[in-house]
């Protein structure tokens, strides 16, 4: 008994010693730190909700379908039952799915969608500002770091997507966008193959959260690489990082490139951009011209999304014109990350204008962007970075230039805070309004081509008899997969209020039958005289099929890869004596 309670107390000292040690480790407080202010920043939507616009709208649709998708048995929810006044939605095939994953784990513990969402931004805050903290440490001090990370987690685009946007992919985005910058910067240093690994799990990460970003910080990597590195064999490990992380994502990628066109994804507008170039409306917003009574003012600034862009763009212009003068009189200007991000982040915020509207017009897909304003989110990235890395160059100056140099830094960075302020404080309030929304009509880029939506009645019933006598009861008819018990007198064409797409299967008693869009673009079935069950199930066509198999087939390499790798770095047992 004695030597049993000895044993534990043993235990018990050595597991307070062992945490002892870990809570004090830089990296552990920072990241409580980091959780800590995420929450404090929080603080307006825990109270009041997202701000009832838009976006938030289109995302509480999504995730109430995805968990109810999720609940009826799919794994990787696609078709969604509850928008179109129930006709359903391929949204999700074509929109990233990772983050209604995390929102329905929250889900589980809340059990209400709005809150699911709430935390899941809330999480998604404080793990950006960690992985800026960990892309820091490649070359800034710890508390450096945590000071590019609070800069980064307080930077006006990034509050601006929460509290004024509520683009809560975009807004998820954030985070995985460092950690890209940071696997490369860690393979062009000479990293081993577990970089690449980390590489392609961000990158794929990324893909499966926003294609936007995405492909925006797709086209900056090119420039990122090259100048961090002009070795091959490094450029030629982080190609194959890139391209695992494809994979890795394919699940979602290969439906989204190879069945684009059931869906009418050409409907976003290709000369949008054209109108929302930042910095040029500047003169309009300062007019002092007051509006005519019923008059409306401009396009840009009937939503505030706009006036706070602009302001995010010219905070960090000014922001960066300092840390450029403070950086490029550094003694360590030869700093490869320093000059990579240097070049990202200005090429970043000139995309932001009209200076780069040939670019626009050139690179296929890039218009997909719609606002030249998502370019601040890489942005920020660099802005936080080179921040954090010009207070360190601050320090060292004499005390005369550091007073002045600090001052205006010290100015400027307030100027961004007082911008992130003011979206936060200027946050619509009216959650309540957002559940209203579930089964509104789709965003028009994901309706499918073949449905008619102006001709189709905006609460149809479960089932339509177009032809014939019969009668039919509805046992499931939402979702994924459906059931209806038939009594069919003669032979009969039923209209069923769910839409048509590639992937739907009927099965009349067991067998399968052929279906088709209607004339308005819903399923249409054709049954025979007598009782039958009719099940409907959405399932996977051959792009989605495939898409599976190259994701499962790259896991298990990326797995091989660590093992491999870790295996490598093992040193025998005979060679340390």
């Amino acid at each position: 008994m004695i030597r049993g309670i000895t044993v534990l107390r043993t235990f018990l000292k050595k597991l307070s010693e062992a945490c002892s040690k870990i809570f004090r480790h830089p990296a552990v407080i920072s990241s409580l730190l980091i959780f800590g202010l995420a929450t404090v920043v929080m603080m307006p939507i825990f109270g009041h909700g997202l701000p009832p616009v838009s976006d938030a709208f289109v995302h509480y649709r999504w995730a109430s379908g995805f968990i109810d998708a999720l609940g009826e048995g799919s794994l990787y929810p696609r078709w969604l039952g509850n928008p179109n006044s129930g006709a359903g939605s391929p949204a999700m095939l074509y929109y990233p799915p990772l983050p209604f994953y995390i929102y329905a784990a929250f889900y589980l513990v809340t059990g209400n969608v709005l809150k699911a969402l709430v935390l899941g931004s809330w999480l998604a805050l404080a793990l950006s500002g960690i992985t800026m903290y960990v892309f820091a440490r490649s070359l800034l001090s710890h508390r450096v770091s945590l000071l590019a990370a609070v800069i980064y987690l307080l930077a006006p685009y990034h509050l601006l997507d929460l509290f004024q946007r509520a683009a809560l992919s975009e807004f998820w985005a954030f985070v995985w966008v460092p950690l890209v910058l940071y696997a490369v910067h860690r393979i062009t240093s000479g990293g081993d193959w577990r970089a690449v690994t980390l590489l392609a799990a961000a990158y794929g990460l990324l893909l499966l959260t926003h294609v936007l970003t995405a492909f925006a910080t797709t086209l900056i990597l090119p420039i990122y690489v090259l100048l961090l590195t002009r070795d091959w064999r490094r450029m030629g490990k982080t190609a194959v990082g890139l391209a695992l992380g494809v994979g890795l994502s394919a699940i979602f990628v290969a439906p989204l490139v190879l069945e684009g066109d059931y869906v009418r994804l050409r409907k976003i507008h290709r000369d949008k951009f054209t109108k929302s170039f930042l910095i040029e409306h500047l003169p309009a917003a300062f007019k002092a011209d007051a509006l005519l009574p019923g008059q409306k003012p401009e396009f840009f600034y009937q939503n505030p999304d706009y006036f706070f862009a602009e302001a995010s763009v010219v905070s960090f212009i000014l922001l960066f014109a300092l840390i450029s003068i403070l950086i490029w009189r550094w003694q360590q200007t030869e700093s490869g990350l320093v000059r990579a991000v240097w070049v990202v982040t200005l090429f970043s915020l000139l995309m932001t204008t009209r200076l780069s509207e040939p670019i626009w017009r050139i690179i296929p897909g890039l218009h997909f962007m719609q606002f030249p304003f998502r370019w601040l989110l890489p942005a920020s990235v660099g802005m936080s970075l080179l921040s954090a890395a010009a207070c360190s160059v601050v320090m060292v100056h004499s005390r005369r230039s550091r007073t002045a140099y600090g001052g205006m830094l010290a100015m400027l960075l307030a100027l961004n805070l007082v911008v992130a302020t003011f979206s936060v404080v200027r946050q619509e309030r009216g959650e309540q309004e957002i559940p209203k929304e579930v089964s509104r009509l789709e965003v028009p880029e994901y309706r499918p081509r073949s449905w008619n939506y102006k001709a189709s009645q905006p609460n149809m019933e479960a089932v339509i008899v177009s032809s014939g006598d019969a009668s039919v009861q509805a046992i499931d008819a939402a979702g994924a997969r459906q059931s209806y018990e038939i009594k069919a007198v003669t032979q009969s064409v039923l209209e069923l209020r769910t839409l048509y797409f590639p992937g739907w299967v009927a099965r009349l008693d067991g067998n399968p039958i052929e279906i088709g869009p209607g004339q308005r673009g819903h399923i249409q079935i054709l049954v025979g005289d007598g009782e039958h069950l009719l099940t409907l199930n959405f399932e996977d066509t051959w792009p989605r099929r495939a898409g599976k198999l190259i994701s499962a087939a790259c896991v298990l390499v990326t797995l091989i890869m660590l093992y491999w790798t870790r295996r490598k770095n093992v040193v025998p047992a005979g060679m340390l004596t």
